[in-house]
């Protein structure tokens, strides 16, 4: 028998492990790539930052469990800068690297866009539109979050609560179809409940001189409360303006603006606002214990509410990957409308046959900087 000199012994060992490398890159399957969009540069990107992180922490965790079938999770992010323009353009960016499962937009000035570019070619889940315009339409845009209107009846909860019937809603028109659309339903259902007078001023965040809005907001005989329907800065500087000239008036804002940034302007003067916030369980669970910890230990910060409607989100998205017959928008779509229930970090929810979620609202206070909800 013929012995195999060294010199063959290496080769064949060299072919071997050419081999291998060649079946195993062969063989890697390739990755599901999920889109996120979000105004990560404007005044509000706080909002869409929370989105964002809360995303990349599920496709880690993913990602560490196998992925999906074996596929990895490749998470591919894009700014649409507060600018519908931009928005379109980066929706063609996605189509073009392949990426048909977005999970976005953050702010309902995009309501528009989302309309005209989700279709069989992209599938949207939102975490935080709310925007009354995109409920019941059989299309591509699903979300977690729910419907604008609902706020304005928790408002009036709010207002029963304070012992209140005069208030003045000031909304910021830069994020118009949500702010706008909010103001006016609330003012229209007071017609129908005699005891509530609102007044309604807008103001655009984009030119005009906060200082001004905080002077007419004051000079309105209607000012027992304000209801502040805009970003978290903007929220913050106004809270500043108004207390200093009227420190017992009550003020209060939306869930969109709990964050961060609001201490971080706002100061004493918000201490003690009010906020009409999503729906929480009065006892955290051991999903949103575990959620926490994990976001704490990779970010150095307490997750905000947007964190966890993203999450949520973000695991509706890998229910639908796991459950259609392959990743297309019409499959995913499918699967997702099919389960239509689901269990989120804070609250179980169901989602219709339109995508519309059927969350629910909560009452917040602020107490020594933390978002505190009153349960009843």
């Amino acid at each position: 028998m013929r012995r195999i000199r060294f010199f063959d012994k290496k080769k064949l060992l060299i072919g071997l492990l050419f081999i291998g490398l060649w079946f195993f890159i062969g063989c890697e399957k390739e990755p599901i790539k999920i889109g996120f969009i979000g105004s990560l540069t404007s005044k509000n990107s706080q909002l869409s930052i929370d989105a964002r992180n809360a995303i990349s922490l599920g496709v880690d965790q993913v990602n560490a469990n196998g992925g999906i079938d074996g596929r990895m999770l490749k998470l591919v992010v894009k700014d649409d800068g507060a600018d519908p323009e931009v928005a379109l353009e980066k929706h063609t960016e996605f189509m073009n690297e392949g990426v048909h499962l977005i999970l976005g937009h953050t702010t309902s000035n995009m309501s528009e866009v989302v309309l005209k570019s989700q279709s069989e070619e992209l599938l949207f889940l939102s975490p935080t539109m709310s925007a009354s315009s995109l409920k019941e339409k059989d299309d591509y845009f699903i979300r977690t979050a729910p419907q604008t209107d609902h706020q304005a009846f928790t408002f009036f909860d709010l207002m029963d609560k304070v012992k209140l019937n005069k208030a003045v809603i000031v909304y910021d028109l830069m994020n118009a179809e949500y702010t706008k659309n909010l103001a006016e339903y609330a003012q229209a259902l007071s017609k129908d409940r005699n005891d509530y007078e609102l007044t309604l001023i807008p103001f655009d965040s984009r030119s005009d001189d906060l200082k001004l809005v905080s002077e007419k907001v004051l000079d309105n005989e209607n000012t027992e409360m304000v209801w502040m329907i805009s970003q978290a800065i903007d929220t913050a500087v106004l809270s500043q303006l108004l207390k200093n000239k009227n420190p017992n008036l009550t003020l209060s804002s939306v869930s969109w603006y709990m964050t961060e940034d609001l201490f971080l302007n706002g100061g004493k003067a918000v201490e003690g606002m009010y906020f009409i916030g999503l729906n929480k369980a009065e006892f955290p669970s051991e999903a949103y214990i575990s959620f926490k910890k994990d976001f704490e230990n990779k970010y150095q910060y307490e997750p905000t509410f947007v964190s966890v409607l993203a999450y949520d989100a973000f695991r509706v998205m890998v229910h639908g990957l796991k459950q259609a017959d392959d990743d297309s928008p019409r499959a995913v779509k499918k699967a997702i409308i099919d389960e239509s229930s689901f269990v989120g970090l804070e609250e179980s929810y169901d989602i219709d046959a339109y995508g519309d979620c059927n969350r629910k609202y909560l009452i917040y206070q602020i107490v020594e900087d933390d978002f505190v909800p009153l349960f009843e």
